[in-house]
């Protein structure tokens, strides 16, 4: 379990109820905490997981009580609580259980909140400050604030309610330029035993005993369902990518490796490999510390040209990129405003396929105003780049993105925010939701493509990826994980898939068979 030497702290950072089955590390509180505490303020996160066979109704009541027992122990100057818009309902309840017990500050930061500060500030809300963008700085601008009680007027890309009780909004949303000067993130603050069991979160459909690691931040492309140009339009002064720098990538991944024993990593940026000369640069330099890790990234389709830049990274240990193709119709590239051809799709999964690293592609069905030519040009795309593994999804208007504000009519009130949890990534959850043209049954459709591209994408003959397994200290682990995916390929083959579809496969395979013989009895 994290250390916490002192059960007093300066700031809690609390995690989301919702995250309790993430494998994703808490990345903004990690950074947060790290950066506080290199001024002298401590912290502390709680960051709950979900026990094996606990349910739900008894995780949310231990949740609960660990936070208000945390808080009444720790007596922080300061509660800070993240938030996506799907939990947005969630976070305001929470915020509401801590202020009937205590009247201690509460700040929200996040990607929701920079988008709608108005909707956590307001005359009796349990919110008292927003972080508008990255919040490194303005934390640590508002915990000077607090600690010296000086006037709101000196806090940055924050908001808060005025004196005439109206929400006001200081400074610009927040981007960090320069991100040498942060340290590198608090492990100690979490379970990290958590984070590093083998798992197939890390690298896509691989099982690894990893994390993720940020390189970078930000990204240089538009594209209509990400909300990252909105939020880059809040601050133009600011260089759409920020990059950490590699010795320091390289001193954490050592950490690492020494302290969680872990086995590989994925590069979690929005666009890794836009700088030649960098991507060289870290690959070089993990192979001259030798620590021998396997790893993934994702990146774009035009970045992926260089066959000479990919044996480096395969060199260094690189076993699968993963890329959003989206879609395999020109119209539909444009219509999101991808900024790719279906030449560089097909070229870049040409070259990873000579290269022998395995490639995950991700589509999205449901593209504004998107056909059934779109849906079977995609389909083509497939089959002509025959990924190594398939994700697919549909697509879904977020706030901040240009999708939302087009198609989305009339819009979403908080309370049907909830509707983000309702799985529309795999169903329409409302009318709202339902972007393309066609009445193609999505669930079918994307169950068969699971069944040709999709199933058994877990397993791996690459000899760094099959060598780094049997040498590691969870090995066993490995083992009986691996089998349970599996188990878990053919119940989902047999139970979800459409048992239509595969009956007719089936049949298309016996009927033959059967048919031949039939034949030699006849002729006989």
């Amino acid at each position: 379990m994290p250390s916490q030497k002192d059960k007093t702290s300066d700031v809690i950072l609390i995690s989301p109820i919702t995250r309790a089955y993430w494998t994703y590390l808490p990345f903004a509180l990690l950074y947060l905490s790290s950066y506080l505490e290199s001024y002298g303020i401590s912290t502390k996160i709680i960051d709950l997981k979900i026990r094996n066979k606990e349910r739900y109704i008894d995780f949310k009541n231990r949740y609960i009580d660990t936070v208000l027992k945390s808080i009444k122990e720790s007596k922080p100057l300061l509660i800070g609580l993240t938030c996506f818009t799907s939990e947005y309902n969630l976070t305001m309840e929470l915020a509401q259980t801590i202020k009937n017990k205590t009247n201690i500050p509460i700040v929200v930061g996040g990607v929701h909140p920079t988008l709608r500060p108005q909707e956590f500030i307001f005359p009796g809300s349990p919110i008292d400050f927003v972080v508008i963008g990255e919040g490194e700085t303005p934390l640590f601008t508002l915990v000077n604030v607090l600690k010296n009680k000086y006037s709101f007027e000196k806090l940055k890309s924050a908001a808060y309610l005025g004196n005439n009780n109206k929400i006001q909004v200081n400074g610009v949303c927040n981007v960090e330029k320069d991100l040498s000067k942060f340290p590198m993130p608090n492990y100690d603050k979490i379970d990290m035993n958590f984070y590093v069991q083998p798992c197939t979160g890390h690298i896509r459909t691989l099982l690894l005993s990893g994390v993720q690691i940020i390189t970078s931040r930000g990204c240089p492309y538009s594209c209509n369902f990400c909300a990252n140009n909105y939020l880059r339009s809040k601050n133009k002064d600011c260089p759409s990518v920020r990059y950490r720098p590699i010795d320091q990538i390289i001193e954490e991944l050592e950490l690492l490796v020494k302290k969680y024993k872990i086995d590989g990593f994925y590069v979690i940026d929005d666009c890794f490999m836009i700088l030649k000369e960098r991507t060289v640069e870290f690959c070089e330099k993990l192979i001259r510390k030798g620590l021998n890790l396997v790893w993934g990234a994702e990146t774009r389709v035009n970045f992926v040209t260089d066959e000479k830049l990919l044996r480096l990274m395969k060199k260094s240990g690189l076993i699968q990129l993963d890329f959003g193709v989206e879609s395999g119709s020109p119209s539909m590239l444009k219509e999101i405003n991808k900024q790719q051809t279906v030449k560089q799709i097909e070229a870049a999964f040409k070259l990873c396929r000579k290269v022998g690293i395995r490639t995950f592609a991700n589509i999205m069905f449901n593209l504004p105003n998107e056909t059934e030519e779109d849906v079977i040009l995609t389909e083509k795309l497939l089959n002509d780049i025959k990924p190594s593994v398939l994700g697919m999804a549909l697509t879904v208007p977020l706030l901040g993105t240009k999708i939302y504000e087009e198609y989305v009519f009339p819009k979403l009130t908080p309370p049907e925010y909830e509707l983000y949890n309702k799985s529309p990534y795999y169903k329409i959850v409302d009318d709202r939701f339902m972007l393309a043209k066609h009445t193609i049954d999505f669930k079918k459709l994307m169950a068969k493509l699971r069944l040709k591209y999709g199933l058994f994408g877990g397993i791996s003959l690459s000899p760094i990826y099959l060598r780094k397994l049997i040498k590691s200290k969870y090995l066993r682990i490995y083992i009986i994980k691996f089998i349970k995916e599996r188990i878990k390929d053919l119940i989902y083959l047999f139970s979800d898939i459409d048992r239509v579809y595969i009956h007719s496969k089936i049949r298309n395979l016996v009927m033959p068979i059967v048919q031949k013989f039939r034949n030699l009895k006849e002729a006989n």
